[in-house]
């Protein structure tokens, strides 16, 4: 039997390829909801305002304080973690480790992020929650 959780994977999926026609996986990822502490451990190594994750694998990880269920803000957080998941079973951005590969990633999640919130119908202020401050930071040479 599906979970609820399954079930929303699987809409969100369909969703990324409609919007921006990344191929359906075969398999979808599961979720698993851990601390924040946890999630800053992993993906940050230090205090950050992280609140999904996904490494490389078939997890995807999200803030336990999200209900994506529930609120479209977490489920914009699912969207974004679940578009590196089938980057990842595409083969986009192999050049894995560089900069540059890790903002080409990061860009094309939160364009389909926003891309999806709009598709919501949303408040500005909630599209205004994308940022991209990894775009400030630039790729040191």
């Amino acid at each position: 039997m599906t979970t609820a959780i399954e079930a929303l994977v699987l809409q969100l999926l369909t969703a990324i390829n409609a919007i921006a026609g990344l191929p359906l996986p075969e398999r979808p990822p599961e979720v698993v909801f851990v601390s924040h502490s946890d999630l800053e451990a992993q993906a940050c190594d230090r205090p950050c305002n992280v609140q999904g994750w996904f490494p490389p694998g078939r997890v995807v990880y999200l803030d336990e304080g999200l209900d994506p269920q529930n609120d479209i803000w977490g489920r914009s957080i699912l969207v974004h973690e679940l578009v590196h998941y089938l980057q990842q079973e595409e083969g986009s951005f192999t050049e894995a480790g560089t900069c540059e590969a890790w903002m080409k990633r990061e860009a094309e999640a939160y364009e389909i992020q926003y891309r999806w919130l709009l598709a919501q119908q949303v408040p500005p202020r909630l599209l205004r929650r994308i940022s991209r401050p990894f775009l400030r930071i630039g790729c040191r040479a």
